[in-house]
């Protein structure tokens, strides 16, 4: 009896047992993520559409804060750029919210930081009704074994069922592994679970809805996926230093001046006190060795140069000292402060000078003389530009004859909206570079960076000549003695005869990529070097002025609270009446008066120059835009058009969506035109209000040109793809 009392005891305590476990195992099997809590991190994460030029990608992303007039989203760094896209022409990003439902919300969005290293991005958006975004803090250990929960848009619209979008996808993994770096920080997170192509930019969350990490990446047929860890994406938004490049820019009497720019990464600007410290490597004390976790300052006596701030880069400069002929190792650190006050240094890097042997002789000759006036093939370390231009006869550029063609390269006409268009066959594989009108309107002239010239007649689009450089060309614009095309590969400005093409000059230029000229004037501004421009007499073949930059910023003008310095010379513009020059630099327009033989300073706007293509003056020259990529200031897309009289205050703002490269001014028709999300060319009132838009290729193609007919209402668009003539209705 007992025997048996203690059988049934067992069987009882057994039966226990295998109840416990199984009600263990199913309350496991039923654990998820609060109602409360699932619903607010499907409402933060975001569908993306990407489209660059031809190109189109999708991918998640996710609200990781807001102000009252913005929110920022994160996704990876190769979602917003489209697969098979070169550099950030034309980009259009947009975000989709409660994708998939009746209640989807569509942003146009900036990018306002990558960080390719890492595969992360940070976008921009106007904050309207936002919701909650996903905590990036959590007190929750990222270690093997936990549970995390991955949501995104996997396979993109394939997986749609309606015209609003796919819906958001939840999956569940386990972390598996932690993947360190050599200096022992936490670099990837891999993750046993649903991570599939489309994921990518996706939030990884802990169970309590805290930030794990982001998705990036999936191994093919298996279910291994790859997290980048939160703590990256914290320390983006915090600011740091990406990289620094470091070139050799002038030499002199036993030294060399180095120019240092660092790249930043720094989506909300709170990075400041950037430096580089540096310092001769065999007069370190000790042994470079790698640190387990960051690192210090080397040594105290490491020099340190301050650099300037101008959005995502920091520049300076210094002058390096040395014997004639020597090579000298110096080991350099970036030293920066981020948003949450911590000073921090970079990993050292070595970097290499070379101090130039001691010049030759100089040869007499005139210091003023633009061109070879001497041919000479010694050291010129003096002379303007092209000084050795002439060492190498293969460098020389070689005219070809004009030919006469008389072809058609009128296309086949299409209504766009309300406008009578046609794209014109320039030719598929020529990438245009810039187009301007003849003096008398009648023709225009197409320059391709391949170094094909063509003049085409308007309105019946006959190519009237043809002129091959045969090499890679830059720029090209009209002046007083004629039309100038600027052959980069060959460092040449080369004047012709607008209607025969035929050569009247020829002129070095050294590295110079863009100039400025008016038809009304025979003045030329260029800049050699970046930090020097030259004001050139065409009509003389001299030069009137070389300015050193660093001259300006001494002088007392007229500046907007917000603008920059002038740190080197980009974009000089000079308006059509050859009476006003713009430069391009720290993010502002800087406005001189073009006097008989020098130039003044007069005016710098505030910072609004992001990924700027050219300066746009309008025909009559009483207006003057500088449409950028990002934006021009704090207002979004927005381009600001100003008075040439005054670019202290934009007079009107024009907001055609996302990467505004072009824009012109139309007075005859009373219109502003301008492009971006998506639509080669828009058409505003005078006060900037949107009224059509056009998509002129259909393929998301960007506009980087407007170039508009005198007479209003006829219009050529440059954009990737080629040429497109459109004429708007009365």
């Amino acid at each position: 009896m007992i025997s048996s009392v203690s059988s049934f005891s067992k069987y009882v305590s057994l039966l226990a047992v295998v109840l416990v476990g199984s009600l263990a195992h199913n309350c496991f099997a039923q654990r998820a993520i609060s109602e409360t809590t699932l619903a607010s991190l499907k409402g933060a994460t975001v569908f993306v559409r990407v489209n660059q030029g031809n190109r189109a990608s999708t991918g998640s992303g996710f609200l990781i804060g807001k102000t009252d007039d913005w929110g920022y989203i994160v996704t990876n760094e190769h979602v917003v750029r489209a697969r098979g896209a070169r550099g950030k022409k034309s980009r259009s990003v947009e975000v989709d919210f409660n994708s998939g439902s009746g209640n989807r919300k569509t942003f146009l969005a900036r990018v306002v930081g990558e960080d390719k290293s890492r595969d992360l991005a940070v976008l921009k958006i106007k904050n309207r009704d936002l919701p909650k975004p996903i905590p990036l803090k959590s007190s929750n250990e990222i270690r093997e074994t936990v549970t995390v929960h991955i949501l995104g848009y996997p396979f993109g619209e394939a997986l749609s069922t309606s015209r609003n979008g796919p819906n958001v996808t939840i999956g569940r993994g386990t972390i598996s592994s932690m993947r360190k770096d050599d200096y022992g920080n936490l670099e990837e997170v891999q993750v046993d679970g649903d991570i599939n192509p489309g994921n990518s930019g996706g939030p990884i969350v802990f169970e309590d809805g805290s930030l794990m990490g982001v998705s990036v990446a999936t191994v093919r047929g298996t279910q291994i996926g790859i997290g980048i860890p939160g703590e990256s994406v914290s320390e983006m938004l915090q600011g740091r230093v990406g990289g620094m490049e470091i070139s050799q820019t002038k030499s002199g009497p036993k030294s060399m001046k180095l120019s240092f720019e660092a790249g930043l990464i720094d989506p909300l600007g709170k990075l400041k006190n950037v430096s580089v410290l540096y310092i001769e490597k065999k007069n370190l004390q000790d042994k470079i060795v790698k640190k387990n976790s960051r690192w210090s300052q080397l040594s105290s006596k490491m020099k340190e140069v301050k650099l300037e701030i101008d959005e995502q880069a920091a520049t300076g400069e210094e002058t390096i000292t040395g014997e004639n002929g020597s090579k000298l190792t110096f080991v350099q650190q970036i030293k920066f402060t981020n948003g949450e006050g911590e000073t921090l240094h970079t990993p050292p890097r070595d970097f290499i000078v070379r101090i130039p042997r001691k010049p030759r002789k100089k040869k007499e000759g005139n210091d003023d003389d633009w061109i070879g006036g001497t041919k000479d093939k010694g050291d010129r370390q003096d002379d303007w530009i092209g000084a050795d231009a002439d060492k190498d006869s293969s460098k020389k550029t070689v005219i070809g004859k004009p030919v006469d063609s008389h072809r058609s390269v009128g296309g086949n006409e299409f209504t766009c909206v309300d406008a009578e268009c046609s794209k014109l066959k320039i030719g598929d594989d020529e990438l245009v570079l810039n187009i301007v009108w003849a003096r008398d309107h009648e023709s225009f002239f197409v320059l391709s960076k391949k170094g094909m010239l063509r003049k085409i007649s308007f309105p019946g689009f006959l190519q009237l000549k043809t002129l091959d450089f045969g090499a890679e060309c830059s720029w090209i614009g009209l002046s007083k003695q004629g039309l100038c095309v600027l052959v980069e590969a060959k460092q040449d400005l080369v004047v012709l005869d607008e209607k025969s093409l035929e050569l009247k000059k020829k002129l070095p230029v050294g590295t110079a990529k863009q100039f400025g000229a008016s038809p009304k004037s025979d003045f030329v501004f260029l800049s050699p070097e970046r930090h020097q421009l030259l004001m050139g007499d065409l009509k003389a073949g001299k030069v009137l002025k070389k300015y050193e930059i660093g001259e300006f910023n001494s002088m007392q003008v007229d500046r907007h609270e917000r603008a920059g310095r002038i740190g080197e010379v980009k974009m000089p513009t000079v308006s059509p009446d050859g009476e006003t020059l713009f430069l391009v630099a720290s993010g502002c327009l800087h406005k001189f008066a073009i006097l008989e033989k020098e130039i003044v300073y007069e005016q710098a706007s505030e910072r609004i120059a992001s990924n700027p293509s050219r300066v746009e003056v309008s025909a009559d020259s009483k207006y003057v835009a500088l449409p950028s990529g990002g934006g021009n200031g704090k207002r979004g897309y927005t381009t600001f058009v100003y008075k040439v009289s005054n670019v202290l205050k934009e007079v009107v703002e024009i907001n055609g969506g996302a990467y505004p490269q072009a824009l012109a001014l139309d007075k005859p028709a009373g219109l502003i035109y301008s492009q971006g999300g998506g639509f080669e060319l828009s058409t505003f009132s005078p006060n900037g209000e949107i009224q059509k838009k056009y998509d002129l290729d259909r393929r998301g193609s960007g506009t980087e040109q407007i170039l508009v007919h005198p007479e209003g209402r006829k219009i050529l668009v440059l954009h990737s793809r080629g040429i497109t003539f459109v004429e708007l209705p009365e």
